[in-house]
């Protein structure tokens, strides 16, 4: 009975381990998003607004000095936002710093500057959406890039 002892053993030890890779490789993917998002700066690329009836393109509406903004989040919970090389008003300051966090262990929803948003990070790429329950709901969509 000792070698089935052995293999029951060990079969328990290859489950448990093999339960913990797999448990470290989910914490790293969500911990990818944070370090993706405060890897480099950002550039807003697009914002739209969609409705049941309409979607609206937003950012063609904007200025060039107001597309020229750089965003940079870091590590210690604030967004640091600098005009470009163009500023809208001369008496706005160079930059400013803003706060943000996570809301949830997913890292899908955020809060910047006390405003709620649905994230989707990717390597190059992140999405802030106004939060909406139904996808026939008004919504806003910014898009950011590197």
């Amino acid at each position: 009975m000792l070698p089935d002892t052995k293999k029951f053993t060990f079969a328990i030890l290859a489950a448990v381990m093999l339960i913990s890779i797999v448990g470290c490789k989910k914490d790293l993917a969500e911990k990818g998003k944070a370090e993706i998002l405060t890897n480099g700066s950002w550039r807003l690329t697009g914002h739209t607004f969609y409705s049941i009836t309409n979607t609206v393109d937003i950012y063609a509406t904007y200025a060039p000095c107001e597309k020229d903004n750089i965003f940079h989040f870091n590590n210690n919970g604030t967004l640091d936002i600098e005009e470009g090389a163009s500023k809208c008003d001369s008496t706005d300051p160079q930059s400013y710093s803003v706060g943000w966090q996570f809301l949830d262990n997913r890292q899908s929803r955020m809060v910047i500057d006390g405003t709620e948003f649905i994230a989707t990070i990717t390597d190059n790429e992140f999405q802030l959406s106004t939060p909406y329950n139904d996808p026939y709901e008004d919504h806003t969509v910014m898009t950011y890039t590197r």
